[in-house]
């Protein structure tokens, strides 16, 4: 089994050391607490439920919640029992982002732009040993860096994306002008297996759906799978450019009304589909994850669990379980309270 982020276990292990800490510090104050009573014959006077007891119970049960937990939060992977292992593989993909001034709506926090950049991060993070390229689009396409096995290089050109990267020459978005930059890198790599465009965007175009579509099938049709990001909500929000002199300044029509730019999901699911890639929205950890191996899977498999094959994630699964380790341990404590509070007095 591997995990996107193995850093967790680390984590989980010592949250787990912390509770059987925390356990063995709270059963030594209650021996203490008995020794107080006159041991265990007077403890029973004041506690039905003991004072002497291990209550390995509970502790068991806050172990398997914590592991639970940890495990569903480093995202667990594994292949299905069979599955051969795949032979080692070159691959190559471009993360293309969209920086036109739509991306300056504020519906997602801070703005769509820089929940782009946070899953584009997000992204690279999981894409080890792929080679990987970073290109931003408005109205045309510009290459930040060409695909490279060095992922600090693409992180670099990340941290510089802001609000002022949008060009007031080129306000515009044309999903086409990203779509062709991203496959004229990847062509030029030749010979990449499985080589893949990742649009980050909030899907607004100044261009028919019917363009779009084409050019998608026209890079699939070369072995380019497209996967698609969305940014933004479908109830939209005003927009503002930064820079120039007009910071903050809203995005009017020529009616002086402030424009409202809304995500178009729909398209972007099919652009997904025609180019034979997944869908994700920015705000779906359990896809982006999808995303991220689909478009790495030239140079590592694409680990599916049973549970995810029937649309499960497993890291929610685990996390699941947790909670119920958690419900079950405070039942048994609830419970022991009540026999405390019920049970028979006892006298010397």
């Amino acid at each position: 089994m591997t995990f996107d982020d193995p850093g967790f276990l680390l984590v989980t292990a010592l949250v787990v050391l912390v509770v059987v800490g925390a356990h063995a510090r709270h059963a030594h104050r209650r021996r203490r607490l008995g020794d107080f009573f006159g041991g265990a014959r007077g403890a029973t006077r004041v506690s039905a439920s003991g004072l002497y007891g291990a209550r390995s119970g509970r502790l068991l049960l806050l172990g398997l919640a914590t592991l639970a937990l940890g495990l569903g939060a480093a995202g667990p992977l594994r292949s299905p029992p069979g599955t051969p292992a795949p032979a080692a593989r070159a691959g190559s993909a471009v993360i293309a982002v969209d920086v036109s001034v739509s991306m300056q709506a504020a519906d997602v926090r801070p703005t769509r732009l820089a929940r782009a950049v946070e899953a584009a991060e997000s992204l690279l993070g999981g894409l080890g040993g792929t080679r990987v390229g970073l290109v931003l689009f408005a109205g045309a396409g510009y290459t930040l860096t060409p695909p490279t096995n060095d992922p600090d290089v693409a992180a670099f050109f990340l941290e510089g994306i802001g609000p002022t990267v949008m060009s007031f020459q080129d306000p515009g978005s044309l999903l086409t002008a990203g779509i062709g930059e991203a496959a004229r890198l990847l062509i030029s790599e030749g010979g990449s297996a499985e080589p893949a465009i990742v649009l980050i965007t909030d899907g607004e175009s100044g261009e028919s759906e019917e363009a779009v579509l084409e050019a998608v099938r026209a890079v699939a049709a070369r072995g380019i799978a497209v996967h698609a990001v969305g940014v933004g909500t479908s109830r939209g929000a005003e927009m503002s450019v930064s820079g120039a002199g007009s910071a903050g300044a809203l995005v009017r029509d020529r009616t002086g009304t402030p424009g409202v730019s809304r995500a178009q999901a729909a398209l972007l699911q099919r652009v997904a589909d025609a180019g034979g890639g997944e869908y994700a929205s920015a705000s779906d950890a359990a896809a982006l994850r999808r995303v991220r191996r689909a478009a790495g899977s030239g140079s590592a498999p694409v680990m599916t669990t049973p549970l995810e094959a029937a649309g499960a994630d497993t890291g929610f699964v685990l996390a699941g379980a947790g909670l119920l380790f958690l419900l079950l341990e405070s039942l048994v404590e609830l419970k022991a309270r009540q026999r405390a509070w019920t049970g028979p007095a006892r006298y010397p």
